[in-house]
């Protein structure tokens, strides 16, 4: 990881400071700097809508994360929302006076390209990551001409290995007893089925209250929505006890919005047949 204290003090880079929820740069802004991260966090958002009221996260930038680093070639306006979601300090330079820093510093220099060809590298196999994975549930989705559970936790199982994780529990908010959830699926157990029913507050789990489940201490709980109801749940522990790349985190939320869309399908299909009955 490029150290960056070697380049804080030089002259051609500047500082600026951004306070929590401060706009860094907006879609179709124009300027013709690379940034860095000294500290704090930054928010990559994308508008959704003409009158910008509906947007989308894409990324969450770190300590040391370098980015805009295109305007090195490209002059085209910013393309997305980023703002601070602490107080941030960045370092930037344009890219006029990068030429001016390689010429006067070749060797920090190479060393600060080498790092952003790194990372160019890195975001071009997690982009290859999301789409091959997205790829696969689809296309198991979309082969599936029954709507059921056993083809259900078939995908449930490759989404377990897509994204390497320990386990993936599967729960349903219940039916008839809306503040209690139904563990469906438990990829733990070799029988795989289960039957356990666990009260939850306001639609939240608090997984401090399911014991019984032995779960480890790193979980990532995602909701599945039907509208804006929150209906079912996947609680999956993040391998090894570490916690998901940006990458993987990227992978599970694409994926997680396919499955909600199947299991409604699921759902209807279900309904429809008890009607014939």
């Amino acid at each position: 990881m490029f150290d960056i204290k070697k380049i804080e003090k030089n002259k051609f880079f500047h500082k600026k400071i951004l306070s929590a929820w401060e706009i860094l740069f907006d879609e179709w802004d124009f300027d013709w700097n690379i940034y860095m991260i000294k500290s704090g966090k930054l928010k990559v958002e994308k508008y959704f809508s003409s009158d910008k009221k509906e947007k989308k996260t894409l990324a969450i930038l770190d300590e040391n994360s370098i980015f805009w680093e295109w305007a090195l070639s490209n002059n085209s306006p910013k393309e997305v929302l980023i703002s601070a979601l602490l107080d941030t300090e960045i370092i930037f330079i344009s890219s006029l006076d990068f030429q001016k820093f390689i010429a006067e510093n070749t060797k920090l220099g190479i060393d600060f390209l080498t790092q952003i060809i790194d990372l160019s590298n890195k975001r071009l196999l997690e982009a290859n990551f999301l789409l091959t994975s997205q790829y696969k549930i689809s296309k198991m989705i979309s082969e599936e001409i029954e709507f059921s559970n056993k083809n259900l936790f078939e995908i449930i199982e490759e989404f377990e290995k897509i994204i390497k994780a320990k386990y993936i529990i599967y729960a349903e908010v219940n039916e008839v007893l809306q503040n209690f959830i139904n563990i469906a699926y438990d990829t733990r157990n070799p029988w795989k089925m289960s039957s356990e029913i666990f009260e939850i507050t306001d639609f939240r789990l608090d997984l401090n209250k399911f014991k019984k489940l032995n779960l480890s201490e790193k979980n990532l709980i995602v909701e599945l929505k039907n509208g804006n109801k929150i209906i079912w749940f996947f609680i999956i522990w993040e391998r090894d006890e570490l916690e998901f790349s940006e990458a993987e985190k990227k992978t599970i939320n694409s994926i997680w919005t396919l499955l909600a869309w199947f299991i409604k399908q699921k759902q209807y299909f279900q309904n429809e047949k008890n009607k014939e009955k």
